[in-house]
């Protein structure tokens, strides 16, 4: 048996054949969710707003990521790593009483979502980290 590009073909599979997958898995999910919190904190902190303005605050519109006031919200995002025999989880968390109100919105409040843009503001990068450390295809 003989292969053409030998060297091509050994490192697509190391790619494949990680030589501690839970410890890889474990240090990529560290990553992506610091990239996501990254980004959450940074869509509130420091993005363009367009809602109305009260006094010296800009408000968020409809859509867009909520606007910081007292840094309340922001100072409750954390993220974590979980890791649980043959699983590792990485969360990004928001612990403020309304955080949910705001990415979702209520009755009477549109939606300011902030979690899931953040993470598909990531995805390509995230799944890009993912198969370059041979998680994914």
């Amino acid at each position: 048996m003989s292969f053409k590009n030998l060297l091509s073909f050994q490192k697509r599979m190391r790619k494949r054949v990680v030589e501690n997958p839970m410890e890889n898995a474990e240090s990529l999910i560290y990553k992506a969710t610091a990239m996501v919190h990254g980004r959450v904190i940074q869509s509130i902190s420091r993005d363009a707003k367009t809602g109305i303005t009260y006094g010296k605050h800009q408000a968020s519109a409809a859509g867009e990521a909520p606007a910081t006031d007292t840094g309340f919200l922001v100072g409750s995002i954390t993220f974590k790593v979980d890791k649980a025999k043959e699983e590792v989880t990485g969360k990004v968390i928001a612990s403020a009483p309304y955080a949910a109100h705001l990415e979702f919105g209520t009755s009477t409040i549109a939606p300011r979502p902030y979690m899931q843009p953040a993470l598909e503001q990531n995805r390509k990068k995230i799944e890009k980290m993912f198969r370059d450390g041979g998680l994914i295809k």
